[in-house]
């Protein structure tokens, strides 16, 4: 990774931690794990250009099971359990339906207790969280509606951990 790239995620991570509000920390810790997962993707020699979210799933299963096991037994995966369903804002607006099908999905496979695939769990919360940073990339998570803060404050956590493990692997 060039020391240009490295810099900047320094720099959106060091605002991410003085940011005044949750939303704004979330969006900056997203942004530099954005430059990391694009520039893994530059890295590759690939026929068809991934999603962004398969990107991101790709570049965070450099993080070592261990740090996984460690993580899907923390307190903070606690703490998301108890989110109410998250409702997929496209569908809302695009279909006019109320869809709390994949954060449901989701949810269930990273508390799957009996499932110790840490990596296959580690892509479903990668999903989550995006499904969070797209809600609120686009719009609609509000600084002044209570739930939004609530699932900003228990998802940003998670999302810190996925960035802090890749800037060792990348020697950020």
């Amino acid at each position: 990774m060039k020391d240009e790239n490295k810099e900047l995620i320094r720099e959106h991570l060091n605002n991410s931690r003085t940011a005044s509000n949750v939303n704004d920390a979330y969006l900056l810790c997203w942004k530099a794990f954005n430059i990391m997962y694009e520039v893994e993707l530059s890295n590759r020699n690939i026929t068809r250009t991934p999603s962004e979210v398969e990107s991101a799933k790709f570049c965070a299963n450099y993080i070592d099971t261990d740090l996984l096991q460690a993580l899907f037994e923390s307190k903070e995966i606690t703490e998301l359990m108890k989110i109410s369903p998250i409702k997929n804002i496209r569908d809302l607006y695009r279909k006019n339906i109320e869809n709390t099908h994949k954060f449901d999905v989701l949810k269930s496979e990273v508390d799957d207790v009996t499932n110790f695939d840490y990596p296959k769990k580690l892509d479903s919360l990668i999903e989550l969280l995006y499904l969070v940073r797209c809600n609120l990339d686009h719009g609609f998570k509000s600084r002044e509606r209570q739930r939004d803060q609530e699932v900003l404050t228990k998802t940003k956590p998670l999302l810190e951990f996925v960035v802090n493990q890749l800037t060792t692997h990348y020697s950020i």
